[in-house]
């Protein structure tokens, strides 16, 4: 039903408390659904009582054509809201995190001084600003010119380097032509591409598009492991047995022991090969049914290699470890308090591993879901498992921009966080990115490993493992080398601009992904058959 302009301005003129009050304070035109849903109810967990509030918006637009003061065309209009069909439960869900996130941006003010000021602190919605005189602020804006000129020229010369549009603005493009087929939990319906070697463009990304999106990217270099491994590598695939697989890493652990005081990137490595080695070998000679449990499946596969690779970075003062069992992801607590949509402790986001930097603020870098016991075959749960994984990710990425807001959009888009999925009888390890370009995110499978668990296959195995979990250190360490450039990047910023009437547009006001937290009870039925989806290895 269609309302005239001036009725479309309508409110309800008795004023009542609790959701009835919705209609007093909003105009006619915003009575639907899922402004109600999002304006009221605000003291309930609204994802597990949607069938109540559903019922109460039909009983409080019932009480409206109660009214005899209520003009005709408006209790027609509430007629024809009641009959409407409702948004279903995962749109209701997707649509309040997205509302939510939005009311949390922050714009940049501007404050304008009629008289000479010399230093100072002001109040503006809660928020303190520093003001100081002319000369500094002249100071905050001439370094931030030079930035963002410097952060131009780099633009540019990545431009006349590759001389073509940015393939990011053609994904951003094609994900709000059409937004209206995408399902609310699905990446495309977020601003996230996924992409990567043996992934498919399917259920919703233009084929054409994604073909050539992975022809430019052909050409990225993989961490190759060093050649030093190989003599070792090749020494355990040649053993016959358990005992001599055993024996054949020795001579690896006497060099070590020979150089222990030696401090050096090859022994380094070495170090690393050596306790994959070890643990290879305790995974094939341990007893425990491998296909038992989610468990055992960590236990023998995931947990020991994570820990491993947390243990092996040589950057000073980041402390990094591995956390296994169920640590909840502090990242997504916070993001969902920040936008009023955290419930209860009885709901965090359980994760199954996190390698995390207790030296930068407990950043947690690197995010494990193991989707049930090896060789799960359950489609619902894979699926489900990763789409958990990447919006917690998005929740860690934010957390980053959150910490450093000061930093420039140029170094944050070289910032990635990372997500290993054990899934089925393969480990997926996915990093995710913002691409400034395109306004998106960029998911993309980094690598994956085939696990074979007989000692028969380690001739194909164990140069694979080795391989992954290299390209795994590495590309963490790559990261974790751009997260500490980015927060010596912020506190030099800051520090320049800590006198100045004028704030930059901090990366906080720029970056905001959708705050989503999926649970199995509540979503697992949504997931349906929108991927991830895999397919022969692109050339």
């Amino acid at each position: 039903m269609i309302l005239t302009e001036e009725l479309q301005q309508y409110k309800v003129p008795i004023v009542k408390e609790g959701s009835k009050h919705f209609f007093s304070t909003n105009i006619a035109k915003e009575w639907d659904f899922e402004t109600y849903f999002e304006s009221t109810h605000n003291n309930l967990n609204k994802n597990k009582n949607i069938i109540k509030i559903q019922n109460d918006y039909d009983m409080d637009l019932n009480w409206i054509i109660q009214l005899e003061e209520i003009p005709v065309a408006i209790k027609e209009y509430a007629c024809a809201l009641i009959k409407k069909e409702k948004p279903k439960k995962a749109a209701l869900k997707a649509n309040l995190a997205n509302c939510r996130n939005k009311k949390r941006k922050i714009f940049e003010q501007k404050v304008i001084f009629k008289s000479p000021i010399t230093t100072g602190i002001i109040n503006i919605n809660n928020s303190t600003v520093h003001f100081t005189n002319d000369a500094s602020s002249s100071r905050c804006s001439s370094t931030l010119n030079r930035k963002n000129e410097e952060d131009g020229e780099q633009e540019d010369d990545q431009n006349t380097k590759h001389a073509t549009p940015s393939i990011w603005l053609d994904f951003h493009h094609h994900i709000q032509s059409n937004a209206e087929a995408f399902h609310p939990y699905s990446l495309e319906a977020n601003n996230i591409v996924r992409s990567g070697k043996g992934v498919s463009p399917r259920p919703y990304l233009d084929r054409g598009l994604y073909n050539k999106h992975m022809e430019a990217r052909s050409t990225q270099e993989v961490n190759a492991m060093p050649e030093v491994f190989h003599q070792y590598i090749d020494g355990y695939i040649d053993s016959d047995n358990f005992k001599a697989a055993k024996k054949s890493i020795k001579p690896l652990s006497l060099l070590l022991a020979m150089n222990e005081d030696e401090e050096s990137s090859n022994i380094s490595s070495l170090e690393f090969l050596q306790k994959l080695l070890l643990e290879v070998n305790k995974a094939y000679t341990c007893h425990i049914d491998y296909n038992s449990t989610e468990d055992a499946f960590n236990q023998l596969f995931v947990w020991p290699y994570l820990d491993v690779v947390s243990k092996s970075f040589t950057i000073e003062g980041i402390n990094s470890d591995f956390v296994q069992g169920q640590p909840c992801l502090e990242s997504m607590i916070r993001q969902l308090k920040a936008v009023n949509l955290y419930v209860d402790d009885k709901n965090q986001y359980k994760a199954d591993g996190l390698i995390k930097l207790f030296g930068l603020n407990d950043l947690e870098l690197l995010l494990l879901e193991t989707s049930g016991c090896f060789n799960n075959k359950d489609k619902k749960k894979l699926q489900f498992d990763h789409y958990k994984g990447v919006y917690g990710t998005l929740a860690m990425l934010k957390c980053i921009v959150d910490d450093y807001p000061y930093a420039s959009l140029e170094s944050f888009a070289k910032v990635k966080v990372f997500f290993v999925q054990a899934a089925g009888d393969e480990l997926h390890f996915w990093s995710i990115r913002y691409q400034k370009d395109g306004c998106v995110f960029d998911l993309w499978r980094e690598a994956n490993l085939k696990i074979k668990p007989n000692f028969l296959d380690k001739a194909d195995f164990v140069p694979d493992l080795v391989q992954f979990f290299w390209e795994m250190k590495s590309k963490l360490e790559e990261t974790i080398r751009d997260i500490l450039a980015l927060k010596e990047e912020h506190r030099a910023t800051k520090a320049k601009c800590r006198y100045s009437s004028v704030k930059p547009v901090l990366l906080n006001q720029i970056i905001s992904p959708i705050i989503l937290k999926l649970t199995q009870k509540e979503d697992y039925v949504e997931m349906g058959n929108f991927g991830p989806m895999y397919s022969p290895p692109h050339p």
